[in-house]
C-alpha cells in the first residue's frame, strides 16, 4: 500500500489480513516515501526505542498499535467495515497532513519550484 495512488480500503484490507497470530500484535507506520508498512512485534507497547528506530527509518506516522486480540489485525478487522473505513480515513489525513507541511515547508523555504509544489499547497491551503 503506498500513498497517494495505492491507497485504498482495499489496499488496506490486503495489509492487514494476513497479520494474525496469537500473542503478537503489530505496528503499522507510512514511510515518507508514501509506502505503509507493518511489521509484527511481540509486545504489548510500543517501546520509546523502537519509535526512534522508526523515525530516524523514515516513519512519518506511526498508528497505534494492532493489538491481536483486540480484533484490529486479521480477518476479523478486515470484516469489519466501519472499522477499515476509520483507519483508512485516519492514515489519509496523515498522509495528507505531512503533504501539507512538506508542501508549506518548501513554500516557505525556497519558493514554489514548479507545478506539482504549487498545486500541493493549493490542496493544503484548500483544506484550511
Amino acid at each position: 500500500m503506498r500513498f497517494p495512488t495505492q491507497a485504498t480500503i482495499e489496499d488496506l484490507k490486503a495489509l492487514i489480513a494476513p497479520c494474525s497470530g496469537p500473542y503478537s500484535s503489530h505496528i503499522l507506520w507510512i514511510h515518507h516515501d508514501g509506502e505503509v508498512q507493518v511489521m509484527e512485534i511481540y509486545r504489548q507497547d510500543i517501546t520509546p526505542e523502537l519509535r526512534a528506530l522508526l523515525v530516524r527509518e523514515g516513519a512519518i506516522h506511526i498508528a497505534p498499535l494492532l493489538v491481536w486480540g483486540d480484533d484490529f489485525v486479521g480477518a476479523d478487522a478486515v470484516a469489519d467495515s466501519a472499522w477499515m473505513a476509520d483507519f483508512h480515513r485516519h492514515l489519509r489525513d496523515e498522509w495528507d497532513r505531512y503533504e501539507c507541511e512538506r508542501a508549506e515547508g518548501r513554500f516557505q523555504a525556497s519558493g514554489i519550484r514548479g507545478t506539482p509544489e504549487l498545486l500541493a499547497l493549493l490542496r493544503c491551503l484548500e483544506k484550511v
